[in-house]
């Protein structure tokens, strides 16, 4: 199993908003970078970019889906389908991120450009951990 952030913009794809990310949503993400990598029950967190005070993670949930091609006109691209399990109460901003030493090595910390961010076991364990305490 891997972990993985999935990044979006706000203009594009705005996932502060409640009605687009939320507990059980079902849908697609651009699979741009690592397909091969990727495999049902993969862990993903959904990251905003954008201002400090929006970047950051806003939910996570799973990878229900092998990455597929996908052809509109002469438009072509890989997706993969995703769930979000749950959207946080709130959003772990990146400066709670950065904060944690275990996670200074991130690559989107370091070179955010992409979609799809690949993280070490200890990486996707320690933002989980983060996370549950966060929340408690």
């Amino acid at each position: 199993m891997n972990y993985w952030i999935f990044q979006c913009k706000q203009d594009r794809y705005n996932i502060a908003d409640p009605y687009v990310l939320y507990s059980g949503m079902k849908g697609y993400w651009l699979a741009n970078q690592y397909r091969s990598d990727m495999k049902p029950g993969d862990k993903v967190f959904f990251w905003l970019a954008g201002e400090s005070s929006i970047r950051g993670i806003y939910g996570y949930g799973v990878l229900t889906s092998t990455p597929y091609k996908w052809e509109r006109g002469e438009d072509v691209g890989y997706s993969v389908d995703i769930m979000c399990t749950e959207r946080l109460n709130r959003f772990m901003p990146v400066a709670d991120i950065k904060g944690n030493i275990d996670l200074h090595e991130m690559r989107i910390l370091n070179m955010a450009i992409g979609s799809n961010f690949l993280l070490s076991t200890e990486e996707g364990q320690e933002i989980e951990s983060m996370i549950q305490r966060m929340e408690a």
